[in-house]
């Protein structure tokens, strides 16, 4: 399988039995395309606007659950599960809470 030029720069790959995922950087925000392994057009993963892709794990066994790490300017890092056949994602317990409990702006 190639993967074809697209908009943005290559910046990580994940691979599962099924699909190839490709994270793209698009000028600041990431990108991430689905690719099933016979070739086609790729699906992109629903992440939110201005967000970056910080890292994704997967394994090669059956259709494998995918973590997708995330974050943005108003969200903090958090992990979420990318159901590949809904294109959907799911929240998980795995996140990073914000270094303050509180702030107060004067």
């Amino acid at each position: 399988m190639v993967v074809p030029q697209g908009d943005g720069v290559v910046e990580d790959l994940a691979l599962t039995s099924e699909r190839l995922l490709v994270h793209t950087l698009m000028g600041g925000p990431s990108g991430l395309q689905v690719y099933g392994l016979n070739g086609g057009q790729p699906t992109t993963a629903p992440i939110a606007p201005v967000s970056s892709v910080i890292e994704m794990a997967t394994t090669t066994e059956g259709s494998s659950p995918v973590l997708v790490e995330t974050q943005s300017y108003t969200e903090t890092s958090h992990w979420q599960q990318l159901d590949l056949s809904r294109n959907q994602f799911t929240s998980t317990a795995l996140s990073s809470p914000a270094p303050v409990s509180s702030l107060i702006l004067r």
